[in-house]
């Protein structure tokens, strides 16, 4: 029976430190180098602890909280009126489309290509970000929903409308719920 090496030992340190582990596993301690072996095997398919966003990440955090996470359709006057000098942000549309959305609890602005079911994304600098989230945090309801009249599908998950109420509103009943209708 081997015991663990230093660099087991300081490896398993490492990722008890920046991995989501339970407090029993935080308390193990390898007695073997096979333990530690399994052990940094387990902790590596642990999740990774989530880092506070710093910077201009958190402000843009911050201003994507108060957007209800789902899809907009920004007409084109408004963006040239945000981006007068920028002609290649709508590259010929009528109108920019955009999705927010939660991943691993952090929130993500993306710019939209395509259609319904085929939509490709796009990365958005962070700058961008901060200045549509303003132009869009006090007309969310009315520019997810034309994003839903535009593509016939509910505005805020682009799933497809099924009661006429819905297809009125271009919001589907639980998507209705978040923007307060």
């Amino acid at each position: 029976m081997n015991t663990p090496s230093i660099k087991q030992i300081e490896f398993i340190a490492k990722l008890k430190d920046e991995r989501d582990i339970t407090p029993e596993m935080r308390g193990l301690v390898p007695k073997t180098s096979q333990e530690a072996s399994l052990m940094i095997t387990t902790f590596l398919a642990c999740a990774k602890k989530s880092q506070p966003a710093s910077g201009v990440w958190a402000e843009v955090q911050d201003r994507l909280a108060l957007i209800p996470t789902g899809r907009y359709a920004v007409p084109a006057e408004d963006v040239q009126r945000l981006f007068p000098s920028a002609t290649n942000v709508l590259s010929g549309n009528d109108h920019l489309f955009l999705k927010v959305y939660r991943y691993k609890q952090r929130l993500y602005m993306v710019r939209l290509y395509g259609s319904v079911g085929d939509f490709r994304t796009e990365r958005i600098k962070p700058a961008t970000q901060l200045a549509l989230a303003a132009l869009v945090r006090p007309r969310a309801l009315e520019l997810s929903q034309l994003f839903g009249t535009l593509f016939r599908v509910c505005g805020r998950c682009a799933a497809p409308l099924t009661d006429p109420e819905s297809r009125r509103l271009s919001l589907g009943p639980d998507c209705r719920q978040v923007f307060g209708l």
